[in-house]
């Protein structure tokens, strides 16, 4: 009579008598050894351990969302950013002196001047919560840095252009005799608003040298044509200085006011196109703040209203034509804006990739295992 006996070795992590699920209980249950030979204790594994496993093994997901929910202004912010907005352009708009050279009723005037605040206030808040959210994550992952760099140079340019246009009488006379013995409509809001801009891009570039960055620089394409437009509008300079200048003809310094407002009108049209493409590629908004989106929206319609509001009261379209870099910027803001309107809110939007996070389920493990893990966050598990 000849005895068979078969020897089978148990895989570690399951020597323990609690009944095995499968091959997923070996993975999740197994215990690691160190370089010694020796075998180590368990390392447990929380659900915040496993969402950080998560986040590193996805590529997309560059910040946990449920992460940035601390490190984002309240939705309470947004209202409260408008409702001061308001106030700010009413205060502006009926305490300072109206524009418009004496055009059309005293009520219109108010209204123009309080439409010009008030478009100032939004456009110049929206610069904050980008600001401030890259301060409070000490980190600009997720703003894309080509954008920065052409709104460098485009507010240089348009801060060039209106504090020429606003204070410069040898301008004004040349607008006034180009168009008829109208006068521009460059207001003290636009001036601010411009240098204020420029200052807070310069700042918003700063934090992206000194920052978490990850991998994201400048790309060679931004670099080319920011340099390329530096480099006409020293051309021009020179052109001007050697002798060619004339009152309103090519080689005037009104034209050359009129060329870095169309420089600036192109940066407006092309800088938003990086940051699209970043979100795109991301398939995520994070570290792209929405807020200044909205508010950037609401300025860029208040912009063109007063404009056309001016042009109504003066009987004049001058005042658009006159002005093509404030029309133009206006239209520019608002349809990119829809445009991340839309992917934060409906391709992106940061609510579903926390629902898609929270309810990840590990390949490697049987569907009860993940049910249960689901439905007992608080649970520590084995790390593999």
């Amino acid at each position: 009579m000849m005895c068979f006996f078969f020897f089978f070795q148990a895989e570690d992590g399951i020597r323990d008598a609690q009944e095995s699920r499968g091959l997923g209980d070996v993975y999740k249950r197994q215990v690691s050894t160190q370089s010694t030979g020796q075998r180590s204790q368990p390392i447990e594994m929380t659900e915040q351990d496993e969402k950080a496993r998560v986040l590193e093994a996805d590529p997309i997901v560059q910040i946990d969302p449920e992460d940035e929910r601390g490190r984002i202004l309240p939705e309470w912010a947004l209202w409260t950013a408008g409702f001061l907005t308001l106030v700010f352009g009413v205060s502006m708009g009926i305490g300072l002196p109206a524009d418009l050279d004496g055009h059309g009723s005293g009520a219109m005037r108010r209204v123009s001047s309080v439409m010009g605040w008030t478009y100032f206030g939004a456009w110049s808040i929206s610069f904050y919560p980008q600001l401030w959210m890259n301060w409070r994550r000490k980190s600009v992952v997720g703003v894309s840095f080509d954008f920065i760099l052409y709104n460098t140079v485009g507010y240089l340019c348009y801060s060039s252009y209106n504090v020429g246009f606003y204070y410069s009488g040898y301008v004004q006379d040349a607008y006034k005799l180009k168009h008829g013995g109208s006068s521009n409509d460059v207001q003290a809001n636009d001036v601010f608003f411009a240098v204020h801009g420029l200052v807070i891009t310069i700042v918003t570039a700063a934090q992206c040298c000194i920052y978490e960055r990850a991998a994201q620089t400048v790309t060679k394409t931004a670099m080319a044509v920011s340099a390329g437009c530096v480099l006409l509008v020293v051309i021009y300079v020179f052109v001007i200085l050697s002798g060619e200048a004339t009152e309103t003809g090519v080689w005037s310094w009104l034209q050359w006011l009129y060329f870095l407002s169309y420089i600036k009108l192109f940066i407006s049209v092309i800088k938003y196109v990086p940051q699209v493409y970043m979100n795109w590629q991301r398939k995520s908004t994070n570290g792209w703040n929405i807020y200044n989106v909205v508010l950037d929206f609401t300025g860029g319609f208040l912009s063109i209203a007063q404009l056309v509001l001016d042009a109504i009261v003066k009987e004049s379209w001058s005042s658009a034509t006159g002005n093509p870099v404030k029309f133009g910027l206006g239209f520019a803001s608002m349809f990119f804006d829809v445009i991340f309107m839309v992917q934060h809110y409906c391709l992106y939007n940061p609510k579903n990739r926390a629902k898609q996070l929270e309810g990840h389920n590990n390949p490697l493990l049987p569907n009860d295992v993940n049910t249960t893990r689901s439905s007992r966050p608080s649970e520590q598990h084995t790390l593999v």
